[in-house]
């Protein structure tokens, strides 16, 4: 009982109480927006999208050139993943990563990053062979 007392005599725990509550309603406030953000933003790349796909899908050089450009993406990806499965095997990766498997995942991203490129340019083209010559 006399640590009770003691507590709300004192203006640190009262400080401590009030500043954390205070916290706790801001972020239930400011998190309580980010799905709609997330969901408005999530559709406008979705619109964007299917609108640049309508825009071009009559054009049959342009289908051609998306098609050529996915190809390239995934040689792209495909020369990385070379070089870096010889640069392991030459033993100067495999010595990093024992060093700092931080620096190797570092070090490693160009092989996902090139991987992401291609998968994101790989579904629009694919998405844009499917509604090729659609008329609505």
């Amino acid at each position: 009982m006399d640590a009770i007392v003691s507590n709300l005599g004192d203006p640190a725990w009262w400080f401590t109480g009030i500043f954390f509550a205070t916290l706790g309603v801001l972020l239930a406030r400011l998190f309580s927006h980010i799905p709609n953000i997330l969901k408005s933003l999530l559709k406008s790349v979705i619109v964007r999208r299917k609108y640049r796909i309508k825009n071009s899908r009559f054009n049959q050089s342009l289908v051609n050139y998306q098609i050529a450009r996915t190809n390239s993406y995934f040689m792209i990806f495909i020369i990385i993943c070379c070089l870096y499965a010889a640069w392991l095997v030459s033993g100067s990766f495999l010595n990093i990563v024992k060093a700092s498997p931080w620096l190797a995942v570092v070090l490693s991203s160009p092989i996902y990053i090139s991987e992401i490129i291609w998968l994101i340019q790989d579904t629009y083209t694919k998405d844009l062979a499917r509604s090729r010559g659609k008329i609505t």
